[in-house]
């Protein structure tokens, strides 16, 4: 007798509460936590509570032990880790900290998120000039990003996937060419950290940044901030504290001696209660098996894309290839996207509006009668 496999969402669904309510295929947009986050953040609160002060050193254990739990499950080293409290933190420390020359280029896709934008478009001061690599139905070229290249391109700054269609862009042949060249690669993972098998090694990236609010499935106001270990150094901190450096006993002894390691671009005191959820989060992605993880989120969004595409609509972004993701974008061709997303708000069924078109983020805890929902809910396109 065969022996009956169980998905993800037949073990794990119970721990997140939105289920109870709600069809939630949103995670490009936000991550909704679990009862294992809440335990942990309100373990936080209460020993902080019982103990105030005398909870610091714990506080210190709980940072580093996270610290090495997030080098693991992106394929670096704790040394290599800083906590942030958002993407644009990272992307603004290497902004911030290259040795720019006038002239110098910064090569980026052309539907970029703001937060990958600004950073760099910030540098126009120091006579830095952006390059735009423009997209095809929401797909960017590997071959024309590295065609686009130069002797002045010091950054290429893209998502690991993007977010709006959701591609998943070539990392490793954009960041060989780079590695190659001396040229950094830099990277905006939010939407791909969490859903997606992650190691930094692989995608031959220098710098990547990702929050935790949305495939995490962790708190707001803490990310993950790498650097490879070989360009550390070449990285000038912008904004210093007490935190990124190696402080002398006495707090009236100044000497200003960067932390050895990434830490260094913590100016301050962390965020220990996102870095508890944090941990928490890793914790059940570890339990689950991130392979297991990605397999479902890409299982689930192929059924929605396939779905799509018999009823008729268009999808914005990839429809096969290594490039498709756990986030799909589409449109009705006579009903606007605010409409469709009313239709399916009646129904619970929570996605977002993004530039016109609808966009679904099925994560490993949803199920096919979720999708199903969302496909039964959307009206047929005429002739399909």
């Amino acid at each position: 007798m065969a022996t009956e496999v169980l998905s993800p969402a037949d073990t794990y669904r119970e721990l997140f509460p939105v289920t109870r309510s709600l069809a939630y295929l949103n995670h490009a947009a936000a991550g909704p936590v679990s009862l294992r986050v809440i335990e942990a953040v309100n373990a936080f609160l209460a020993d902080r509570a019982s103990r105030g002060s005398e909870a610091a050193a714990d506080s210190k254990s709980l940072a580093e032990r996270t610290r090495a739990k997030a080098a693991s499950f992106i394929g670096a080293s704790s040394g290599e880790i800083a906590f942030m409290k958002a993407t644009p933190d990272g992307l603004n420390a290497v902004a911030n900290g290259i040795a720019w020359k006038r002239g110098d280029e910064v090569v980026l896709p052309n539907i970029e998120f703001p937060a990958n934008v600004y950073p760099w478009m910030n540098l126009r001061d120091f006579g830095v000039n952006l390059k735009w690599v423009n997209a095809t139905n929401g797909c960017i070229s590997a071959d024309e990003v590295i065609a686009s290249l130069t002797d002045r391109t010091r950054v290429v700054a893209i998502s690991w996937v993007e977010f709006h269609g959701g591609y998943r862009n070539d990392l490793t042949a954009i960041g060989a060419e780079c590695r190659r060249r001396g040229i950094y690669l830099a990277v905006d993972a939010i939407q791909g950290l969490g859903a997606l098998r992650c190691n930094v090694e692989d995608l031959n990236v220098d710098f990547l940044c990702a929050a935790s609010q949305k495939w995490m499935l962790a708190p707001h106001g803490t990310a993950i901030f790498y650097v490879r270990r070989a360009v550390l150094d070449e990285l000038r901190v912008a904004f210093v504290g007490m935190s990124g450096v190696e402080q002398d006993a006495s707090y009236l002894k100044y000497d200003l001696r960067l932390r050895p390691n990434a830490s260094r671009f913590e100016p301050g005191y962390i965020n220990q209660l996102g870095i508890a959820g944090l941990e928490a989060s890793i914790d059940l992605f570890n339990e689950v098996g991130v392979d297991v993880v990605e397999t479902r989120a890409l299982s689930l969004a192929a059924r929605i894309r396939d779905g799509l595409l018999e009823r008729g609509f268009i999808i914005y972004g990839a429809t096969e290839g290594a490039g498709l993701s756990a986030v799909i974008s589409f449109r009705h061709p006579a009903i606007s996207a605010t409409d469709l997303l009313a239709r399916l708000a009646e129904k619970r069924v929570i996605v977002s509006e993004r530039e016109g078109h609808i966009r679904v983020a099925p994560h490993f805890y949803n199920t096919e009668d979720e999708v199903d929902l969302l496909l039964d809910t959307l009206p047929l396109v005429a002739g399909a």
